[in-house]
């Protein structure tokens, strides 16, 4: 009589070789905590900036700076996302007189976005050269 000596394997060990890299949604399990300490660490800084820079700064600059640098979001996700999605459309004629239209816009609303910026760090900047 022969005794089979093939080891079987735990279903622990199984259950970690089967298991999928990402979740359901299409994340890996380490990133969305990853995410999570970056952003709190993001948010964290911010409130200890403000906690500094509203001495130094006065609150009105720092709230203007904050609501400019803060309407650039919405400004990114409601004007400039249609246009960007066209852009990357596979049926879109990268030689067709459409395409450089919409890198002609494309081109001016980023350059709104450019100009706030700079006009926001060139305002700190001033109100850091007074002091």
């Amino acid at each position: 009589m022969s005794t089979n000596l093939t080891p079987v394997p735990a279903p622990a060990a199984v259950a970690a070789v089967n298991a999928p890299a990402t979740n359901a949604v299409g994340v890996a399990p380490w990133r969305t905590p990853l995410e999570l300490t970056v952003l709190g660490a993001i948010w964290g800084g911010s409130f200890l900036f403000m906690r500094v820079a509203a001495a130094d700064f006065g609150p009105l600059p720092l709230v203007e700076a904050r609501l400019a640098l803060g309407a650039l979001v919405p400004y990114t996700l409601l004007v400039i996302l249609p246009t960007n999605k066209r852009l990357l459309d596979a049926t879109l004629d990268a030689g067709s007189v459409e395409a450089q239209a919409l890198l002609a816009r494309w081109g001016r609303l980023h350059a709104v976005r450019t100009v706030v910026s700079l006009a926001v760090v060139a305002g700190f900047v001033a109100v850091i050269a007074r002091r």
